[in-house]
């Protein structure tokens, strides 16, 4: 499996940026080896974005990344956005869901960053 974490930080108009993001993900979400992916934002920094993405494979993901489909709307979001992308594997992995704890991450007395939706 890989792991793609997406560090955007808008620089445009962040509703045109949710949206273009958006076709992105529908594009991408119907290419093989498409596991899932959550986007967050930053609560202290709202221009700030991280999306974290799941795939089968790392050359699924850049098969995918070749389509028209989504190098059409990079370019677009490009306008809007400074992207940071890169592939990770998990090292180590813990939480507490089983409690019904959230497995937020807190600071400063509440969560850093909440998945957005749209």
């Amino acid at each position: 499996m890989a792991t793609v974490i997406n560090r955007l930080t808008v620089t445009g108009d962040a509703e045109e940026f949710e949206r273009i993001l958006g076709k992105i993900t529908e594009y991408m979400s119907a290419q093989p080896g498409f596991l899932g992916h959550t986007l967050y934002r930053s609560r202290r920094n709202p221009k700030v974005y991280v999306e974290i993405a799941h795939w089968a494979s790392a050359e699924q993901h850049r098969a995918a990344m070749q389509g028209d489909g989504f190098r059409s709307q990079v370019k677009l979001l490009g306008a809007h956005a400074v992207p940071e992308p890169d592939v990770f594997v998990e090292v180590e992995s813990s939480g507490r869901h089983a409690d019904g704890d959230s497995g937020k991450a807190e600071s400063q007395g509440g969560p850093v960053a909440e998945p957005v939706t749209r």
